[in-house]
């Protein structure tokens, strides 16, 4: 459980700085163009 949470928090992580990173670039990434 512990690794799993973690690993869920990572991810989740990875993710947020890809929409940051893609909103500040004006890409769109994925179905939302952020």
């Amino acid at each position: 459980m512990k690794k799993l949470s973690i690993k869920t928090i990572v991810l989740a992580a990875l993710l947020g700085a890809l929409c940051y990173v893609s909103s500040y670039l004006k890409i769109p990434i994925g179905p939302v163009p952020f």
